[in-house]
């Protein structure tokens, strides 16, 4: 081979590859973007403002029991009682049965204590002896106090009469201070104080004992 022959094979074989690559196509990647589009039209929200004045009632409740409650306002005036709607009546109610007392409203009328139990329309009346002092109404029964310091609970019985029940356990010498029902027509909660010291406790209507 002539010595320039290699050379130029060299040559030829260099241009030949740089013409391969050469023609090789470019590729080159587009991103297709869809065109935009406007978001639909949305109507701008419409608000309604009702103005309401309201006026609080102040008062109080003299009742409130199984089939209603009793209201007061603060200016005065006349009691107006409110049914409770669907209201079912016991089948039985009266003295002989303390639970059925949450619906008994009562009135007094100097010694005399009158029961009347709503749902039924069952009455019943408490005579208070002479000698006592009323001190409360809880249901069908009716928290005294005599000249003693004795505290006694009363209840209507049949013919018109009424019982009488000492109070036991209650501490000698304590003073009666508060009396609190809580709601319940079974008991009665006494606040008492003796010897500068105040305590609590209950009396069970259906025995008369009292249990701190």
């Amino acid at each position: 081979m002539h010595p320039g022959a290699g050379g130029e094979a060299m040559s030829r074989s260099r241009r030949r590859v740089h013409a391969a690559i050469g023609g090789v196509p470019a590729l080159s990647c587009t991103a297709l973007t869809a065109p935009a589009q406007a978001a639909p039209a949305v109507d701008d929200p419409v608000g309604t403002v009702r103005l309401v004045t309201e006026q609080r009632l102040s008062g109080d409740h003299p009742w409130a029991g199984a089939s209603g409650f009793q209201y007061r306002a603060a200016t005065g005036g006349t009691v107006t009682t409110v049914d409770y709607p669907d209201v079912v009546p016991p089948a039985h109610a009266g003295p002989d049965d303390l639970a059925t007392g949450t619906d008994v409203v009562t009135t007094r009328s100097g010694r005399t204590v009158t029961q009347k139990h709503r749902s039924t329309g069952v009455t019943a009346t408490v005579t208070i002896p002479s000698g006592q002092a009323f001190r409360d109404a809880v249901g069908w029964s009716v928290p005294t106090m005599d000249g003693t310091g004795t505290l006694h609970v009363l209840r209507a019985v049949a013919d018109g009469l009424t019982e009488d029940t000492p109070v036991t356990g209650f501490p000698a010498g304590a003073r009666p201070t508060a009396y609190l029902d809580g709601g319940s027509v079974r008991r009665l909660a006494i606040v008492h104080a003796l010897d500068g010291k105040t305590s609590v406790g209950l009396v069970d209507f259906a025995d008369g004992a009292f249990r701190t």
